[in-house]
């Protein structure tokens, strides 16, 4: 532990977030303008470079004005946010800049919220700097990631993989001259694990080894407590497993037709198959799967192979007389974004067909999606239109059903007591276990009207299930993925949308086959528009 006297000093106390984190008083950021010359924040050493980043913790009500005058102080072009500003129904960090298109004044600096740009999983916005006497007028980029709980590690590590090459190029486009800014809550925990793996990067790309124990000591050296937990340390390891695993195999829209057809070829198909292998060589980060593995619970669970993990289990409510939370082999699955949840579901076996529908119920579920021919599982509703399949806690009424070929669609109404909702389920029976369509044009409709209709509903969840769950259902979602954010990014990267579903759930994607469907839906999605140069304006 070194010197923190400074920081300690009774007066500053209001502009400490955390007690227990406090700048050495040898790394601490000076800030010029203001009346102590004090702000929460300490100068952090990169691989090859001094004083790269500024940790900070994220800006309380007392300390936004001081933030932006380190801002300027410091010519920081770069911010990187890895916090929400309310976690868990807690305050996280003050929300320190203005709404799109809202000019601010934060003591002396003057900010202007020209862009704010969505991505999966992180926030791009673009601040215009400028302070009150005209000598200083900068722009600065802020990217804020979102899918990372404090204390915690994110589901996936695509997202954030992603966004550190995006922040990266943005700073080298600036010039490195500057610190980048980065916080979370406590400027610690997050935002030690992102700065180690900027850090490995750079170490590895220049000796051919990294040293992550001796990275975090020399983090801690000059912050306390970076990286703050077990969890943190392992994701660190994780995603340079990953940058060294795995080979870039994002492509941008324009180059999907040329890419996909080759990749797909009969001369390529060893190495296809290689890329599909190494979706199998690192395990996710959070691997528990207690609630599914307890012996009450096995009879519920089809297939021993497919068992959501316990950190994203779909969770039923308890009923009065229940001693134990229902259990239901369902998973919450990471999206583009929040406009349509998924849950990736098993089909339910005759003594689980009550908590499936409870299940529907508790999460707000409008859609259910059903990949598989009535044979293949237990059929879970009505049998006639108008009948009642009536349970202990739930009754379903098949109100309408429509079959044409493949497709049919039922409407049904679900009702527990004074509880009631309508939910549409669409079913596609022409997608077997081993053998996929041939083209993926009926599956992109059925995601679109499935998109469609969650969106309708706000805070609606779409279930999709096949037989386990996985295979099937796993080649479903990661197509509905994979087109989100070719719309909004203009780029596909099927290998990671599949990696990640992984991460969410045991098996998604489980043979060759699908995973070579799901770059055949993509590019008949693609033909849907006559010119990939167009795509873009669509």
């Amino acid at each position: 532990m070194k010197s923190t006297t400074f920081a300690s000093t009774p007066e500053l106390k209001r502009k400490n977030r955390y007690k227990n984190i406090l700048p050495y008083d040898e790394t601490r950021v000076w800030i010029k303008a203001n009346d102590t010359g004090y702000i929460n924040a300490c100068y952090v050493n990169g691989y090859a470079k001094s004083r790269k980043y500024i940790a900070t913790q994220g800006p309380l009500p007392t300390t936004v004005d001081d933030f932006w005058l380190m801002v300027v102080e410091q010519e920081c072009k770069v911010i990187v946010m890895l916090a929400k500003c309310f976690e868990a129904g807690k305050k996280k960090c003050q929300k320190y800049w203005p709404d799109y298109g809202i000019t601010s004044s934060f003591g002396v600096v003057k900010i202007v919220n020209s862009e704010e740009v969505k991505f999966s999983g992180f926030i791009r916005r673009t601040f215009q700097v400028e302070t009150n006497d005209g000598n200083i007028a900068m722009e600065v980029l802020q990217y804020q990631y979102v899918n990372w709980p404090d204390h915690d590690i994110p589901f996936t590590t695509s997202n954030l993989i992603r966004m550190h090459k995006v922040v990266i190029q943005c700073q080298e486009e600036f010039g490195d001259d500057a610190p980048m800014i980065v916080h979370c809550s406590a400027g610690a925990g997050r935002t030690g694990t992102f700065i180690g793996y900027d850090y490995l990067l750079e170490e590895g790309r220049d000796t051919g080894n990294v040293d992550v124990l001796q990275c975090v000591l020399k983090m801690r050296s000059q912050r306390v407590d970076m990286i703050q937990n077990c969890d943190q340390y392992v994701l660190l390891h994780k995603l340079i497993l990953e940058n060294y695993l795995f080979e870039n195999t994002d492509y941008n829209a324009q180059d999907i037709g040329h890419e996909f057809q080759e990749i797909t070829s009969q001369e390529k198909r060893i190495e296809f198959l290689a890329e599909f292998e190494k979706l199998s060589i690192l395990e996710p980060l959070k691997c528990s799967k207690l609630m599914g593995r307890r012996y009450e619970n096995r009879r519920y669970n089809i297939s021993d192979d497919v068992i959501p993990y316990d950190h994203n289990a779909v969770v039923l409510v308890m009923c009065n007389n229940e001693g134990s939370v229902p259990y239901v082999n369902a998973s919450w699955i990471e999206t583009y974004d929040e406009s349509t949840s998924m849950i990736a579901a098993q089909a339910p076996m005759s003594e689980g067909i009550p908590f499936f529908w409870r299940s529907i119920l508790d999460n707000r579920v409008n859609t259910i999606i059903m990949l598989s021919r009535v044979e293949e599982c237990i059929q879970y509703w009505p049998h006639d239109v108008r009948a009642t399949l009536s349970m202990e806690n739930v009754s379903v009424t098949l109100m309408e059903e429509n079959i044409n070929g493949s497709i049919s669609r039922r409407i049904f109404k679900v009702f527990r007591g004074s509880q009631q909702t309508h939910v549409t389920q669409i079913q596609y029976s022409d997608w077997s276990n081993e053998q996929c369509p041939e083209d993926g044009s009926i599956v992109l409709d059925i995601i679109g009207e499935m998109q469609r209709n969650a969106r309708s509903v706000q805070g609606s969840a779409c279930l999709i299930h096949c037989t386990d769950g996985a295979g099937r259902t796993g080649a479903f979602c990661a197509i509905a993925n994979l087109i989100e954010r070719l719309k909004h990014e203009n780029k596909v990267d099927v290998f990671r949308a599949v990696k990640d579903l992984r991460d969410c759930r045991q098996g998604m994607v489980q043979t060759l086959e699908q995973y070579k469907f799901c770059h055949t839906a993509i590019c008949n999605y693609m033909k849907s528009f006559e010119i990939y140069s167009n795509f873009e304006n669509k």
